[in-house]
């Protein structure tokens, strides 16, 4: 079984931080002792406008809403563990790097059997998340968090486990993705037509260091766990990701 995940990162801040001091301490350098895993950021260049520069509560969005053709975009640089996407810096720029690592991971992963999509606010143990794929069923997979809004289950962006066939799917009707709604959405909506339902496998959420430290994240074996806090003081905005993170792996590591 071969897995790749696909992180969705960016070179503003704090996002940027949090890849480098948050995800690159702990979980993702910890890929390197599984042989059968790999991954990739994925980045946008931002060379191209945004639609929209309000990042609205794409989530409440009508199901009415005009849709607007999902699409793949030409990838500008590919580094060890990056993809720089020709994309812009909005929020519609998360669906079109996803798919657009897709299509990398197909033409250049050809051995993959699940893709995980997720984003620098979470933590991953790898040796979990194999034991929980090798207990999924291994074709038409969409699988994690499940959230249910305006007539559409879907799974968290955060967390999207998608078996090889589904990725495929996805790469040949790009077109019929509804780029206008938020990218976890639209990957729902699009398998919603296809009558493909989510499998839902919990995922908690750590916002201070004493949650961290809850027996209960290490004996329950965990897979995924989200660590996006943001706290503002004196006026100064600050994001507490990596801290977490770093408690977590420790705390994974001791347990």
């Amino acid at each position: 079984m071969r897995v790749l995940f696909l992180i969705v990162s960016s070179h503003l801040q704090p996002y940027a931080r949090i890849q480098h001091h948050g995800q690159e301490k702990t979980w993702v350098k910890s890929i390197s002792d599984f042989e059968n895993v790999s991954y990739k950021y994925l980045i946008s260049d931002g060379e191209i406008p945004s639609r929209n520069s309000q990042l609205n509560e794409l989530h409440n969005m009508p199901s009415t809403t005009d849709s607007i053709p999902a699409s793949i975009h030409k990838i500008s640089l590919a580094t060890e563990d990056t993809l720089i996407i020709n994309s812009s810096l909005g929020w519609e720029s998360i669906l079109t790097n996803t798919l657009t690592g897709f299509l990398w991971g197909l033409e250049n992963e050809n051995n993959f059997d699940f893709i995980i999509r997720t984003n620098v606010s979470s933590y991953w143990n790898i040796k979990n998340t194999l034991d929980l794929l090798s207990t999924l069923q291994g074709t038409k997979l969409y699988a994690g968090h499940e959230l249910n809004t305006l007539g559409t289950r879907f799974i968290a962006g955060d967390g999207i486990i998608l078996s090889r066939d589904l990725v495929e799917l996805i790469c040949s009707r790009v077109s019929e993705i509804n780029s206008g709604v938020i990218d976890d959405v639209a990957i729902g909506r699009f398998f919603q037509k296809f009558e493909i339902l989510p499998v839902h496998v919990a995922r908690p959420i750590v916002r201070t260091l004493f949650d961290c430290q809850s027996v209960q994240l290490y004996e329950n074996r965990y897979h995924q766990v989200r660590c996006k806090v943001e706290r503002r003081i004196f006026k100064k905005t600050f994001r507490l990701d990596s801290l977490l993170m770093k408690s977590l792996h420790a705390n994974f590591r001791k347990l």
